[in-house]
């Protein structure tokens, strides 16, 4: 005897496995990854409910960009607390695997444990019963740093300090490549490290393909941090959303409108940043201002300035300031109609920067020749190039030559660290050229020490250099249209310090100010006694 059916129960069983299908339909495929975001939430945190803003939907597009083929290097930077590793690494590959369970992906962040967290988050998603009830998935490998499909499709976890050899992805997925916790802590080594030895030296290599895909997510921390590294080996594709917004971001999301001149290289997938007033937050649904301003006091201003604002260092610097510079008439020393407006100095200092021993092939050599009139310090010629010692020594002469020529009359000293080869290039010429001074600068203390104690001639508006500034009164910023790519580099490293990856310049700069702080730059003596009772004579 056979049990009675419900036609009723069939009939909703029908509707059921009909919703399903659609849903799943509905939810996979181009187009519809910022559907299944919303709908695979829940899956994941069922305690904590979804908050939608527009910046998730900036992720979906350059997601779907990537899905689409259209994109193979992306970077996002986004403050801490925005969603990006619930989307990026775990909510993204469950929705690739949706409709190309094939992909394979080599995933990292700073310690393999984090990896595996995120990759374990993603495969518990797509082990779920809502998953597997629209997509079902067969696991022939289940551990949290490495898991695998029936279909092929592969999704491992590891760090910097774990090889992950063996292992190639159609997705590098980077998430946080260094612990932002540690970002006063960080070093060049780390930074060399993480960029040359492990990215590449073994990143480089681990990809399936000439198309495959490698995505960086993480917060500026630093100017050559992972993010910084990679722009200077091939052109990526950055989605860069600060906390408040910035009308002149270097890196701001313009999506499909034009792009404003000075503007770097910011994304132009998808409608571009939709704030238009300087400030505005990121996310205030999420992190009201009291939350945003609090988290922003607690970095500091140079953390924050990397983390929240994508700035690895602030636009106007952190020691010294870009609108404090002064500016001169670049025509001033090179037009002869501008002779009489020529400052008459009584000193010119030439202040030479050079490599250590052991960075002489890769460090630059920096030379600054300044005039000093007073308290007011002028640049007279600047250069910064990689050279050996025969090249170096050769730029010391010439420029000794043009500022001597220049200014025949005024005394003058050519400064060199006694460090590196300096002690030895100071030696050498001495035997052609007056004037030459060793510097002892590490009895003055480290390179910020120096700099703070060369900043008090900048801040009183003494440094001057040749070009212009953008308005007329002392917070306008330098014009970096107008000025010579010298001077802008100039400024832009200045602003930088002590974060840049080159300090040279700086080097040589506070190493002319400290020295010339320290020495009259008053007239020598003009008259005598002898010269004195002749004109009482003749007054009497």
């Amino acid at each position: 005897m056979t049990e009675d059916v419900d036609p009723r129960s069939i009939g909703r069983q029908i509707r059921e496995e009909r919703r399903i299908a659609e849903e799943a339909e509905r939810l996979s495929g181009p187009g519809s990854l910022l559907d299944f975001m919303q709908a695979a939430w829940g899956q994941i945190k069922r305690e904590e409910r979804y908050r939608h803003n527009w910046h998730i939907e900036a992720y979906a597009y350059h997601l779907e960009a990537i899905t689409a083929g259209e994109i193979t290097r992306q970077q996002v930077w986004v403050p801490p607390q925005s969603m990006k590793s619930m989307t990026v690494s775990v909510l993204w590959p469950a929705w690739e695997w949706t409709f190309k369970p094939w992909l394979r992906y080599w995933g990292a962040s700073y310690e393999t444990r984090l990896a595996g967290r995120l990759a374990a988050m993603s495969r518990d998603l797509m082990l779920g019963e809502w998953y597997q009830a629209r997509w079902p998935t067969k696991f022939t490998r289940d551990a949290e740093h490495y898991f695998t499909n029936s279909i092929g499709g592969t999704r491992l976890a590891t760090s910097p300090e774990s090889t992950g050899t063996g292992e190639h992805g159609h997705r590098i997925l980077i998430d946080d490549p260094i612990n932002a916790k540690e970002a006063d802590q960080i070093t060049k080594t780390m930074l060399d490290y993480v960029n040359e030895t492990w990215y590449s030296g073994t990143v480089s290599t681990r990809g399936i393909g000439e198309d495959h895909a490698r995505i960086i997510i993480m917060q500026r921390l630093h100017e050559n941090d992972l993010a910084g590294y990679v722009l200077s080996l091939e052109d990526w594709t950055v989605l860069a959303l600060p906390e408040r917004y910035e009308t002149n971001h270097p890196f701001a999301w313009r999506g499909r409108q034009s792009r404003t001149a000075g503007e770097t290289s910011g994304s132009d997938i998808g409608p571009g940043d939709p704030r238009t007033e300087p400030g505005e937050l990121l996310w205030p649904s999420y992190r009201p201002p009291v939350m945003s301003a609090a988290i922003t006091k607690g970095l500091g201003t140079h953390r924050a300035n990397a983390q929240m604002q994508q700035r690895p260092a602030a636009r106007e610097g952190e020691l010294l300031k870009r609108h404090l510079w002064r500016f001169y008439d670049p025509r001033l020393f090179t037009d002869p109609t501008m002779r009489d407006r020529r400052p008459r100095f009584r000193r010119v200092y030439q202040s030479v920067d050079t490599p250590l021993r052991d960075k002489e092939v890769n460090d630059f050599v920096a030379l600054q020749a300044w005039g000093v009139i007073g308290a007011d310090r002028y640049l007279l010629d600047l250069r910064k190039a990689r050279m050996n010692y025969p090249q170096a020594k050769r730029a010391i002469i010439e420029q000794a030559r043009y500022v001597r020529k220049l200014y025949p009359r005024a005394g003058h000293t050519i400064l060199i660290e006694n460090a590196g080869y300096g002690g030895d290039l100071a030696d050498d010429l001495k035997r052609e050229l007056t004037g030459v001074t060793k510097i002892a600068s590490a009895q003055q203390g480290d390179k910020v020490m120096r700099a703070e104690a060369a900043s008090s001639d900048l801040e009183s508006g003494n440094c001057f250099l040749p070009g212009y500034r953008l308005g007329n009164d002392e917070l306008s910023e330098p014009d970096d249209k107008r000025n010579s790519a010298d001077i802008v580099d100039f400024i832009n490293s200045c602003a930088l310090f002590p974060n840049a990856s080159h300090d040279d310049d700086v080097d040589a700069w506070s190493q002319c100010m400290n020295y010339a702080r320290s020495k009259t730059s008053s007239g020598g003596r003009t008259g005598s006694p002898f010269s004195r009772r002749r004109r009482q004579r003749a007054a009497a």
